[in-house]
């Protein structure tokens, strides 16, 4: 969540293919880890952080520890610090727009869903107008459980959709860095 400016240095066209490859396999490796580029700070000191960032410029100033922390993980993930803060900036834009993102069914049947994109869900709401109510409670049931189906798998499509954005997005990122 922290905005730095990032150094460049100038590679060749290989190596920069390679570090651009390295960079892609392990966010796909780690984009099924809950863990892998998450954010170091818990979702309710995120408001300290925007103040401490914005306020005044938007240094985005980390502690020694945090900056050690980051260190440590980049290093595990065979990263220099720029680009592991990538590949959490690039997460971290990834969750926000899954967040936002709404995926709802058809209402064919009297039952409406409506949900987020990530797994698990944070925003779920279910509606049953007074046609589903009709249907009785096996009714009901049946067309609840195909309508959470229906929307899981636009979700699923969704969340594929944004995660191939984001590549495209470290990619053009690395590219500026001169990686």
């Amino acid at each position: 969540i922290k905005s730095r400016h990032l150094t460049t240095t100038t590679t060749t066209t290989t190596t920069t293919t390679m570090k651009t490859s390295l960079v892609l396999a392990t966010l796909l490796a780690g984009a099924s880890s809950s863990l892998a580029f998450a954010p170091l700070q818990q979702a309710g000191s995120m408001q300290k952080t925007f103040t401490r960032q914005y306020m005044f410029g938007g240094s985005g100033e980390t502690s020694p520890e945090e900056e050690k922390q980051i260190e440590a993980a980049a290093k595990m993930f065979n990263m220099n610090v720029d680009e592991y803060k990538l590949g959490i900036r690039a997460r971290t834009k990834m969750d926000t727009e899954l967040l936002e993102a709404r995926v709802t069914n058809s209402d064919d049947k009297g039952v409406v869903v409506e949900r987020d994109a990530l797994l698990p869900s944070q925003h779920l709401v279910i509606t049953i107008s007074d046609e589903g109510k009709a249907l009785g409670k096996e009714g009901v049931e049946k067309e609840v459980v195909a309508a959470l189906k229906s929307t899981a798998d636009s979700a699923r499509d969704l969340r594929n959709q944004k995660q191939q954005e984001m590549m495209v997005f470290i990619k053009e990122e690395m590219t500026k860095m001169g990686k």
